[in-house]
Formats: structure tokens, C-alpha cells, sequence
């Protein structure tokens, strides 16, 4: 028996033969994401457990800056009242003092029987 062969050429083979390719590509960058993505999980389990650990250390320095600023404040009011008290005794200083020397005024100016 002799062979028998023939061709069936489709309209748009070409066409199909280049979205196919397309396809393929396609779906080997979508595979290459996809284990890029799952690599990148796989490592994020550590980098989650170094964030977690950083935001803990950054929030005990955050409490104890917080602790040193409630600290600075209570001082400052006590050296405004300190500083406060100081002004009025000044000022009462300085009115005895003007007292003082407008008693000394007095004195100096009654005349002296000698």
C-alpha cells in the first residue's frame, strides 16, 4: 500500500500560532512572578518578626523619652515657681530698700545741732 498524505492549511494559522505564543509567554512570566511573590512571603516570616521586634525596642525608647519628658515638665513648673516666689521676694526687697533710703533721705535732711 502506497502512502496518502495531504496538507490542510486554516485561514488565520498564523495568527493562532502567534497568540499561542503570546499565551505561553504569558504564562511563564506569570509562573516567574508567582515564585518571585512566593520567595518573597517565604523570607517576609523573618522580616515580620525583625519589624515586630524593632517596633517593640522603639516603643520602649518611645515610653521612657516619654517618662524623661513628663520628668522635664514637673522641673520646669517647680523652677517657674521657684523663679516666681524669687520675683516677688526681690520685689519686696526692693520696696524696703526704697522705703530705707527715703527714711535715709529724711534723716539726712534734718539738720544736725552741733
Amino acid at each position: 500500500m502506497s502512502g496518502f498524505g495531504g496538507t490542510i492549511k486554516l485561514t488565520g494559522e498564523k495568527e493562532y500560532l502567534n497568540a499561542l505564543k503570546t499565551i505561553r509567554q504569558s504564562l511563564r512570566e506569570t509562573a516567574s512572578s508567582l515564585s518571585a511573590i512566593s520567595s518573597s512571603f517565604k523570607n517576609n516570616a523573618s522580616d515580620m518578626d525583625t519589624t515586630r521586634q524593632a517596633a517593640s525596642k522603639l516603643k520602649d525608647v518611645l515610653k521612657k523619652q516619654s517618662d524623661d519628658a513628663n520628668s522635664l515638665r514637673s522641673s520646669y513648673e517647680k523652677m517657674q515657681n521657684i523663679f516666681e516666689n524669687n520675683r516677688k521676694e526681690i520685689e519686696k526687697l526692693q520696696r524696703s530698700y526704697e522705703s530705707a533710703r527715703k527714711e535715709l533721705e529724711k534723716i539726712e535732711k534734718v539738720p544736725t545741732t552741733t
